[in-house]
């Protein structure tokens, strides 16, 4: 409950102070402010309260006389005039001013109140009301009283189109120019704040990384990120979601056989985006740098119920897909971009030496496929047997390695062994 001790009028400074403007404001609000307080703050007005809110205060309540009131009208401050227009004892040619204010929230207080005149209702109903102003027209007690006829003078009423959320955004980039983005990318609204992010890494306002920093945090900038780049593929836009790691998307564009600047192939792979790097490794040219880093990308996939490497004809090198297996084939679909990289002919030596310790027993295998001496002994022993049968079927495997599968623990292994010393004109 607010004070109800006298304001204090001393002081050389004939402007309120915050504290002051604040408890009158809190005084004009309370029910229970005695009347002669209230007549204390009007009679203090003229010299003290001078700012708007206060202002606004005083023109919205209910015990302001009329020449307080009249002498309010002459504020440029619009919450000032819509008190003046709400309030019920504003003077009739206060009203009549206002019903032609520029603010249609003014002109729709004006329409709504029970004391504006009933010619200046009609007036504006004449006068191709708003939406907003027909709706408070139609409120109007004295304005129903003249009848149906008065009524249908106005607007139909119509059911306001929503707007797009493109549509949305396009209106607010579209009311500023390029460089006053900045005050857009800290908008209150996700969808607006990343929309100005997409706008401006276009326009090189801001750096990739800054936008993709805005896409991680933000779920609306990856779409309108896509939307960018397929409307003009910006290579920033395509850097962007490169950081950001749209993965999937960016593995679309290369699929695609869109031509990218090395520059973004290299910044694909450095990302180590398991998706987009595999379909590089399958595709693309490779040079020694890059198949160095691919080294290094771990597969994507999902690895179970699959019991045997099996390349068909209709699949990609480097995908282990379970055979006969009930459950949907790309449920159990396995991409090794590694498998790519131990079988490319132009891998460094250097590379293949640390796939022989590589995670995936796929990986393994497909190395050991490759004519490759160095690794071929620690492959031969490897835990898996489908890594050792790959040694066993290996051209270049040396004999005695072929002598010491042909006693593997494994019947597979030992009968890949056996043949391939019959192929080689061996005898056990």
């Amino acid at each position: 409950m607010p004070s109800h001790d006298h304001l204090d009028h001393s002081g050389e400074d004939a402007r309120a102070t915050d504290a002051e403007a604040k408890r009158a404001i809190d005084l004009l609000g309370a029910r229970s402010t005695p009347s002669e307080t209230l007549a204390e703050i009007r009679a203090a007005f003229r010299d003290r309260f001078d700012l708007p809110d206060v202002q606004a205060a005083l023109a919205a309540h209910a015990s302001s006389g009329q020449p307080l009131l009249r002498h309010l009208s002459t504020s440029e401050e619009r919450p000032v005039r819509l008190a003046l227009a709400r309030n019920r004892n504003t003077p009739e040619d206060v009203l009549a001013v206002l019903a032609a204010d520029a603010a249609q929230e003014v002109r729709a207080g004006v329409a709504a109140n029970p004391s504006t005149p009933l010619p200046v209702l009609l007036a504006m109903v004449d006068a191709a009301p708003t939406a907003k102003v027909t709706q408070a027209l139609r409120r109007n007690r004295r304005l129903q009283g003249e009848g149906r006829a008065v009524l249908d003078r106005l607007p139909a009423p119509q059911k306001p189109k929503r707007k797009s959320v493109r549509e949305h955004v396009e209106e607010v980039l579209a009311g500023h120019r390029d460089g006053e983005l900045a005050a857009l990318r800290e908008d209150p609204g996700a969808t607006i704040r990343a929309a100005a992010h997409v706008r401006s890494v276009v326009l090189g306002e801001i750096t990739p990384e800054q936008c993709a920093e805005c896409a991680r945090d933000n779920n609306q900038a990856k779409p309108l990120l896509r939307e960018q780049w397929a409307a003009g593929q910006d290579a920033r836009v395509l850097e962007t979601l490169i950081l950001s790691k749209s993965d999937s998307f960016v593995a679309s564009v290369i699929r695609e056989g869109t031509p990218l600047d090395p520059v973004l192939i290299e910044s694909i792979v450095m990302a180590r985006l398991p998706e987009a790097c595999w379909e590089i490794a399958n595709r693309l040219p490779l040079d020694a740098t890059l198949l160095r880093h691919l080294a290094a990308v771990p597969s994507y996939g999902i690895d179970l119920y699959v019991t045997t490497v099996d390349f068909d004809d209709e699949q990609p090198v480097g995908v282990v897909v379970s055979p006969g297996t009930p459950y949907p084939l790309d449920a159990h679909v396995t991409h090794h971009t590694q498998i790519l990289v131990a079988l490319h002919p132009e891998t460094p030596d250097d590379v293949l030496d640390r796939l022989v310790t590589a995670r995936s027993r796929y990986v393994r295998a497909a190395l050991a496929e490759r004519p490759y001496v160095a690794g071929l002994e620690r492959l031969a022993r490897d835990k898996e047997a489908v890594v050792r049968m790959a040694v066993a079927r290996q051209e270049s495997t040396p004999s005695p390695l072929l002598a010491e599968l042909s006693a593997d623990g494994d019947a597979e292994v030992r009968a890949a062994a056996l043949d391939a010393i019959k192929r080689r004109g061996g005898d056990r």
